[in-house]
């Protein structure tokens, strides 16, 4: 069960009554209450309420964040604890909600929880142990943190929990293995019909994991194609259609990771070394 996937749950009976207004254009109940933003905009209206509070004038100036929250709370400040323990409270009641509902054996909780999740987790496991029926283990995902030094973690993480999740409807097992049997151009309409995966991360797929002989292309790839002149296109997906049956045999592989090493060594996006570069007789 994954937390932001039922944030549409009401948990104070007093607001159904009330015009909900969600934090964001279609976001559910749950976010809107106990959410990053949310917690940043309630902690914001406290502070304004008590002008010797130590954030008064940052909260007058803007709009405080959920961090800063969670920062003031680990130092002790009541009032930040006050707003963090109301959404921990919030989500804690959608837990057992959900769980009552599901039986799940394991709760996975991810996002900003991770964050701050000594702080969170014990609270939530006090409410959801007092008052669900039934025994449940909760865990934080691992996936983002594990990949957020590549970048783009969340987003990441999201693709590739996407992706394993219709691998198992599909196939009943977590493989590629499948893909094998397909041409180039087969793996790649497969593995971009699933969300988040676009031409590169497919075609590092056929490189890396199935040998082909395919080079992907990020924006490395495709600035020194461009720049040295053996291209002329807008973007990666371009470049990367217009060399893929050019690439001599054998060669994909060193031509994509010596192009990336000249990218962040020497053709840099802005003040490249060209003097430098073992490519400069050559370059346009």
């Amino acid at each position: 069960m994954q937390l932001g996937k039922w944030d549409i749950w009401v948990t104070d009976k007093e607001d159904m009554k009330r015009e909900f207004k969600p934090i964001f254009h279609r976001y559910g109940y749950l976010e809107s209450v106990a959410g990053g933003k949310s917690i940043g905009s309630h902690f914001t209206r406290e502070v304004l309420k008590d002008p010797h509070h130590l954030l008064f004038e940052r909260a007058k100036a803007s709009e405080l964040s959920g961090e800063d929250a969670f920062l003031s709370a680990k130092k002790g400040d009541t009032t930040a604890m006050a707003v963090i323990n109301e959404a921990i409270e919030h989500l804690a009641c959608g837990i057992v909600n959900a769980a009552s509902l599901l039986n799940p054996e394991v709760i996975i909780l991810g996002g900003g929880v991770l964050n701050s999740s000594e702080y969170i987790l014990p609270r939530i496991r006090e409410i959801v142990d007092r008052y669900l029926p039934s025994l449940v283990e909760m865990k934080t995902s691992q996936l983002e943190k594990l990949i957020k030094v590549a970048g783009l973690g969340k987003q990441k993480s999201m693709a590739i929990k996407n992706l394993l999740k219709n691998l198992k409807n599909k196939n009943e097992r977590l493989s590629l293995n499948y893909l094998k049997r397909k041409n180039d151009e087969e793996v790649i309409g497969e593995l971009t019909s699933h969300k988040g995966i676009g031409v590169k991360t497919a075609s590092c797929v056929l490189l890396f994991a199935f040998d082909r002989n395919v080079c992907p292309v990020d924006t490395h790839v495709h600035r020194i194609l461009n720049r040295i002149g053996m291209v002329k296109t807008s973007n990666p997906e371009k470049t990367f259609n217009e060399i893929k049956s050019h690439i001599p045999e054998g060669a994909a592989h060193s031509f994509h990771t010596n192009l990336l090493r000249l990218g962040r060594e020497y053709c840099t996006p802005t003040n490249p070394k060209c003097y430098e570069c073992p490519l400069e007789r050559v370059c346009a």
